[in-house]
């Protein structure tokens, strides 16, 4: 009997044994689980910046150049998105009060374009707005290359507009394929 009740209690530590090394082993398991989890971590995207915003500014004046009533809504959308997102965080005192005093109004503007889908002449007039809320941000604002301000005299009944480019050769955003040579550089904004 005590032969039975030895090999019992042997079996049984045993038992307990492998159940109890079996534990550790999922333990270790998990914790390299959750180690690959944090190092595997994807990186956060980084949040937009102003050179972004003005790169969706860009495509906005590229829709309208091209007629493009429906882009013009889709780049008006994500023009407003990014803005929301901005990092502001390495803006100097002179820069956020910029940012602050053109944000509502680059807001605006781009939600009337987004909302006016199938009135191009209107979406026109608030590219105008724009025009003028991202000159401010241009002189303000290190967009990592020069920016031309474009000059159309004939637009707005003889009033005129402009608006910014990234480069010299343009189609005008007024206008699009009636008048798309309509324009000449008025100023280089180089600050970078």
């Amino acid at each position: 009997m005590k032969y039975v009740i030895s090999t019992v209690l042997v079996v049984a530590v045993f038992i307990l044994s492998a159940c109890n090394g079996n534990s550790e082993k999922q333990n270790s398991s998990s914790t390299a689980h959750t180690d690959f989890t944090a190092q595997s971590d994807v990186a956060t995207p980084a949040k937009p910046t102003i050179p972004s915003l003005f790169g969706q500014y860009e495509k906005l004046v590229s829709a309208l150049s091209s007629d493009d009533d429906k882009e013009a809504v889709y780049v008006a959308q994500g023009l407003v998105k990014i803005l929301h997102n901005v990092d502001t965080t390495s803006f100097n005192t002179e820069q956020l009060k910029v940012y602050k005093d053109n944000s509502a109004s680059i807001e605006e503007n781009g939600v009337h374009i987004t909302d006016n889908l199938g009135n191009i002449s209107h979406q026109r007039e608030h590219l105008v707005m724009l025009g003028e809320d991202f000159y401010d941000l241009a002189k303000s604002f290190d967009l990592g290359k020069p920016v031309y301000k474009i000059a159309c005299s004939k637009f707005n009944n003889g009033k005129g507009a402009f608006w910014l480019s990234e480069t010299k050769e343009f189609k005008n955003p007024y206008y699009g394929a009636k008048m798309p040579g309509c324009g000449s550089v008025t100023e280089t904004i180089a600050k970078y």
